[in-house]
């Protein structure tokens, strides 16, 4: 019986041998990564759709991605918008992945390090005994700490394309007024924006719409210059709007006995 080859994707042997290393849910990530991959092995699904793909939750890939990537499986690249916005990440797979050490073997320079070591009087190495076959070890993420804060970071700064979108229209607003302001973190502000939408049902077109009568305004365009700022003076904005008049409200001034008047009231005397 002949099966039709666009039934079937292939991963590497090598790959298979690594699995008790990286677990079932990272093997899942992987061959779902395998099938989406073009005859150079690069893929760039958004992590929520590589998540819906494995059958695993979001944090669950973000971790998978990252075992993957320490096991030697898997290279990441981001891309980024020129405003500096992180657009998508490229999963690259490795050609050739590494092949485990069978069990009971020792590296060899470590060896002789340990005996020259013992001759000389030197320090003594600590030899590591292999895990058992079938025991899930535990792997470093990065060893590179910056890029390991980097990838903390991106893990709790989510957003989606959407969400980038109106953080990088919002900074060329700003930029409308101020052309010399300081460039923001466009991660954060997409994160921000998600946080309205996720935690305060806001949609994007009502965020959209109250930025922009924000920026217009003769005393919110200067206050309000992140989607942080916007979330939390979201309410005044929405009185603010729903009183057309506010801008045009006559100042109190005071005569000499302290009393108020507005100006109004100042042209009886």
């Amino acid at each position: 019986m002949s099966w039709p080859s666009d039934r079937f994707f292939c991963t590497p042997n090598a790959a298979h041998e690594l699995l008790p290393n990286v677990g079932a849910v990272s093997w899942a990530v992987y061959a779902t990564l395998t099938r989406m991959a073009d005859r150079q092995g690069e893929c760039f699904p958004s992590i929520e759709t590589l998540a819906q793909k494995s059958g695993v939750s979001i944090r669950g890939a973000q971790h998978s991605v990252k075992q993957l990537k320490a096991a030697g499986l898997l290279a990441v690249e981001r891309r980024y918008t020129g405003a500096g916005a992180c657009r998508s990440s490229v999963y690259r797979l490795t050609p050739n992945p590494p092949t485990p050490k069978p069990e009971g073997a020792c590296d060899a320079d470590s060896a002789g390090g340990a005996d020259s070591a013992q001759k000389t009087g030197g320090p003594r190495r600590r030899r590591h005994n292999p895990p058992a076959h079938g025991a899930p070890i535990r792997i470093p993420i990065e060893e590179n700490p910056q890029e390991q804060d980097l990838l903390s970071t991106s893990e709790k700064l989510r957003s989606t394309d959407a969400d980038r979108e109106i953080a990088s229209w919002m900074f060329c607003v700003i930029q409308e007024r101020n052309p010399g302001h300081k460039s923001p973190d466009l991660a954060k502000w997409a994160n921000s924006i998600r946080l309205t939408r996720e935690r305060d049902g806001k949609t994007h077109d009502e965020i959209r719409s109250l930025f922009d009568f924000a920026s217009k305004h003769d005393f919110w365009f200067k206050n309000i210059l992140s989607p942080e700022t916007l979330r939390k003076q979201w309410d005044r904005l929405i009185l603010e709007r729903q009183n057309p008049s506010g801008n045009s409200k006559p100042q109190r001034q005071r005569d000499l006995r302290g009393q108020q008047y507005t100006g109004e009231q100042l042209g009886d005397f």
